[in-house]
């Protein structure tokens, strides 16, 4: 009897942690993300009602700093500079982790902000993808 309890011990053990990273998992999961991102998948949402949501999120919040804005990072004051480094030295790994699911956000948003500008609407109304391409098909007539 002893022998077969000995031997359950490493599928148990595996069994646990299986569990455990399940559930760490959907804790994670059920963290909501912030309104604008699902404002961005969106197609009848108002572009102005979007950047809004998006400025107002990010006010007094450290912003990623995309590739493309490395000037924007080297106009920082050196007591910006020096709370970025300080914000993220504190980070603990799960808020590292969040603060990355954030920044590839952060920059599908900015992403999107470019690509549907052009067709914006006085009202913040976005043309559909039909509207997109009927106008599209007129201009090539």
């Amino acid at each position: 009897m002893q022998k077969i309890s000995k031997m359950k011990q490493p599928f148990i053990f595996i069994w646990i942690c299986v569990l455990m990273c399940g559930s760490i998992r959907s804790i994670a999961q059920e963290k909501a993300l912030p309104s604008w991102v699902a404002m961005i998948d969106n197609p009848k949402v108002n572009y102005f009602v979007a950047v809004q949501t998006f400025s107002d999120y990010w006010k007094g919040k450290i912003k990623p700093i995309e590739e493309m804005d490395i000037k924007d990072l080297e106009a920082l004051t050196a007591e910006e500079k020096a709370a970025r480094k300080t914000y993220f030295e504190n980070l603990t790994q799960t808020e590292r982790a969040e603060f990355d699911i954030l920044q590839y956000h952060y920059k599908r948003f900015k992403q999107w902000k470019k690509d549907v500008l052009p067709f914006v609407q006085e009202d913040g109304r976005i043309l559909s993808n039909e509207e997109r391409m009927a106008i599209w098909e007129q201009q090539q007539k």
